[in-house]
């Protein structure tokens, strides 16, 4: 579901002549992460192994620290810097950004510092 979810995110945050650019990077970065998740996970778990084994039960909990501090980083980032405008497509975005426009046109908000 997640994967979904970010392509949906990718596609309607470029414009439609660089979504075949930012699926490409998209697609590496993912492939990239599968092929490296295995073995750090892998690496982990052995390392836990060894630990359990000389008796440092606690030393699995430590190894899985580093992920959940970067799952919990990545979170916050989602939650508070990705604009709520994300949601649209790139052609809604412009135009809204040209409704903006507009409107800051026909009701300039101007202050005078005339002494």
């Amino acid at each position: 579901v997640c994967f979904v979810i970010s392509a949906c995110y990718v596609n309607n945050s470029v414009p439609n002549t660089h979504i075949g650019k930012a699926n490409g990077v998209g697609q590496t970065v993912a492939a990239f992460v599968r092929g490296v998740g295995p073995i750090v996970t892998g690496f982990i778990w052995s390392e836990s192994i060894v630990r359990i084994e000389d008796g440092d039960d606690w030393m699995v909990y430590l190894a899985y620290t580093p992920a959940a501090a970067l799952y919990f980083a990545m979170f916050l980032h989602l939650w508070c810097k990705i604009p709520s405008d994300l949601q649209l497509t790139w052609e809604q975005r412009l135009i809204k950004a040209k409704k903006e426009a507009q409107s800051k046109i026909h009701n300039p908000t101007e202050i005078s510092h005339s002494k």
